[in-house]
This record gives structure tokens, C-alpha cells and sequence, in this order.
């Protein structure tokens, strides 16, 4: 099965992960925001975090969720302090990891004119991982409540 369009995957993609190049960037929205997380780590490990309150309104009653924790981590594993990081969140280095694979695949593009694209399998049996993973992330969170209610 053959496309007219190179940019887009003509396999089935159900049941493997693929690897393509594309002509143009179908994760815009998720490069941008690695891009934004990339260099706000920077700065932030150069001036420190934030003056203001990037919780929402749950945090202050002692709900924490996935992300509680996040901004922090990123600024140390910036700072090269890992241990720390995963103090404050444990899935901090995935979340780092990702921001700066989908920063250097925007270089990659930029130098070659073609996007790196993948596909993940849409198996349900991964989005029930996926799941477990996350709820997992956040019990943790809620766990370390007291640390991450900290203004450090």
C-alpha cells in the first residue's frame, strides 16, 4: 500500500513502532513545548525558579498531581543534580528526556529540510500501562505532599 504523499506512513503502524521521514512536523504543538521547556530550564538554572505561583488551586489543600514537583526537577536536572530531581519528581528525567529529543529532532530538521517522524503502537494493553504508570506517579506525588508544599 503506497500514498501519493511521502509524509505520510504507509504502513500499517497498528502493531509496531515506525520510524519515517516526513516533509513536514506533525507534533508542531509538542516541539514548541519542548522548546519552551528546554530553554525556561535554562534559565531557570542560570536565575532560579519562577517569583511567581505556578500551582493550581488544589495544591494549596494538599492535593498534589502528576506534575507537582516538575518545575523544580527540571531546574536541577539542569543544574546537573539528578538525585534531587527525582526527589521532588521521579518521572523528571522522561519528561527532560523527551523535551530534548524533540529539540534535536528540530535541528535535525532545520539542517536536512525532513521531519523524524514515529508511531507508537496503539495497543491497548500499553494504554493500560500507560495508565497504571501515571496513577502510580501520582500516588508517589501525593506521598511526598509535605516536600513538594515546600517553597524551596
Amino acid at each position: 500500500m503506497t500514498t501519493a504523499n511521502p509524509a505520510i506512513h504507509a504502513e500499517p503502524i497498528a502493531s509496531k513502532i515506525g520510524f519515517w521521514w516526513a516533509d513536514r512536523d506533525r507534533h508542531g504543538p509538542w516541539t514548541a513545548l519542548a522548546a519552551a521547556g528546554v530553554v525556561a530550564a535554562a534559565l531557570m538554572a542560570l536565575f532560579g525558579l519562577p517569583p511567581i505561583n505556578l500551582h493550581g488551586p488544589q495544591h494549596f489543600v494538599g492535593i498534589m498531581d502528576p506534575f507537582c514537583g516538575m518545575t523544580r526537577a527540571l531546574r536541577l536536572l539542569a543544574r546537573g543534580q539528578v538525585g534531587r530531581a527525582i526527589t521532588y519528581n521521579p518521572a523528571s528525567p522522561l519528561v527532560a528526556f523527551a523535551f530534548v529529543a524533540l529539540v534535536a529532532r528540530a535541528g535535525v530538521a532545520l539542517i536536512h529540510g525532513r521531519w523524524l517522524d514515529v508511531t507508537l503502537p496503539a495497543k491497548s494493553y500499553l494504554r493500560i500501562a500507560a495508565l497504571i504508570l501515571v496513577a502510580a506517579l501520582w500516588a508517589h506525588q501525593q506521598g511526598h505532599a509535605a516536600l513538594l508544599m515546600r517553597t524551596s
